[in-house]
């Protein structure tokens, strides 16, 4: 996890900096491409996401969350809705318990190194859609990160 400071207010915790690397996302996709059980990646980071938070409640004392806006890149292999399960689930008797999760999607970019391009990517995978080359370099839309929190 790549950690920044945050901006905290007593009703919002603005620009909550923690993401998941790039590294760990694509272990985590090429393990979904082997396991038969989906779910198990979304819970490992639904965990990750309830401990960032646990640690901002110690350095900033709140007692509830009400709201968590998560950002989720179109090339993150994460499945929203199985997130937001897993996150239900565990939360139950944490400081997260009943707190509303608000996904926004943000696209995947990438840069073509044959045509010199920027281009949207779907998949990670996609070829270049002016020259038909694989070899695009990720730019955005590959993270997961808690963008903002509400909390009391």
């Amino acid at each position: 996890l790549v950690s920044e400071q945050p901006k905290i207010s007593r009703t919002l915790l603005h620009g909550l900096h923690k993401h998941v690397t790039r590294e760990v996302l694509k272990r985590n996709c090429k393990k979904i491409l082997y396991t038969p059980n989906k779910i198990m990646h979304e819970m490992s980071l639904a965990e990750e996401v309830l401990l960032i938070i646990e640690q901002a409640s110690q350095r900033q004392p709140f007692f509830r969350v009400k709201t968590i806006w998560l950002e989720i890149g179109q090339l993150s292999c994460v499945e929203a809705e199985s997130l937001r399960f897993c996150f239900e689930s565990i939360s139950q008797y944490s400081i997260a318990h009943h707190a509303h999760l608000e996904i926004i999607e943000t696209p995947g970019y990438g840069w073509c190194h044959t045509c010199q391009t920027k281009v949207v990517q779907t998949t990670l995978h996609d070829a270049c859609p002016y020259c038909g080359s694989y070899g695009l370099e990720v730019m955005s839309g590959d993270r997961l990160r808690i963008k903002e929190l509400e909390v009391e």
